[in-house]
C-alpha cells in the first residue's frame, strides 16, 4: 500500500485586515483579567489614520497591538476540531495545515475537511482568502496527489513551497532552498558590484 504525507496549503496568505467588531468578539470568549479586556477594545479605536475618519478594519504597518488583536481571533482556528491526522501550524497570518494518510483517496478526504474547517472559520471572522496565491506538496511515495479544492478553485500541487522564508521540496533534500539562496547571493553580488566594484580592494599606488 503506497504511503504518504499531505502537505496541503503550505502558505495560505490570509488578509491581516481583521474586523475590529471580529477581534472583540472573539476576545469576549477569552477569560482574561477585565483591565487586561478593557485595553484591547480600545485598541482598534484610538489608532487614527492621517484623516479623520472612523476605522472598521485593519491596524497601522508595524503596530504594536496588531499581532495581539490577530492572535485572539486566529486562536479560534487553533482550537477547532482537528482530526488526529491533521495538524495545523500558524505564524503570524502564515498558515500551514498537514494532513497524514496512507491512501491518495483518505489525503483528499482529510484535506478537504481541513480546508471545510478554514473555510467556515474564514467566513465567520469575514477575513479575505486568496486561493490562487497557495499551493501544495507531497511528501512520501506517492508523486501525483489528488485534486483538492479550495471552494470551486483548485489547488495546485508543486515540487516545492516557501514557508516563512524557507523552501520545503518533496524530496526534502533542500537542493530547492540551497540553489534560491545561491540565486539570491548571486544577484546581490552583482548589484555591489555594478555599484561600488571599482573601488573594491587594495590600492597598490
Amino acid at each position: 500500500m503506497a504511503s504518504g504525507t499531505g502537505a496541503w496549503g503550505g502558505v495560505l496568505p490570509v488578509n491581516c485586515n481583521i474586523q475590529h467588531r471580529t477581534s472583540i468578539e472573539n476576545l469576549e470568549k477569552l477569560k482574561v483579567p477585565r483591565n487586561i479586556k478593557i485595553i484591547s477594545k480600545s485598541l482598534p479605536y484610538n489608532c487614527k489614520v492621517f484623516i479623520n475618519t472612523q476605522e472598521e478594519e485593519g491596524l497601522p504597518q508595524g503596530s504594536c497591538s496588531g499581532p495581539a488583536l490577530w492572535n485572539i481571533v486566529a486562536n479560534d482556528l487553533l482550537a477547532q476540531n482537528w482530526s488526529d491526522e491533521t495538524s495545523i501550524q500558524d505564524f503570524a497570518d502564515e498558515f500551514a495545515i498537514i494532513t497524514k494518510a496512507n491512501t491518495k483517496e483518505n489525503i483528499k478526504i482529510l484535506s478537504t475537511e481541513a480546508i471545510n474547517i478554514f473555510i467556515n472559520w474564514a467566513d465567520a471572522n469575514n477575513n479575505t482568502i486568496s486561493p490562487s496565491k497557495y499551493n501544495y506538496i507531497l511528501f512520501g511515495r506517492l508523486h501525483a496527489g489528488p485534486r483538492i479544492y479550495w471552494k470551486n478553485e483548485i489547488i495546485k500541487q508543486t515540487h516545492a513551497i516557501k514557508y516563512l522564508g524557507v523552501y520545503l521540496d518533496d524530496k526534502m533534500n533542500w537542493n530547492t532552498h540551497i540553489e534560491n539562496q545561491a540565486t539570491k547571493a548571486q544577484i546581490l553580488h552583482q548589484n555591489f558590484l555594478k555599484r561600488d566594484g571599482r573601488s573594491w580592494g587594495m590600492n597598490y599606488r
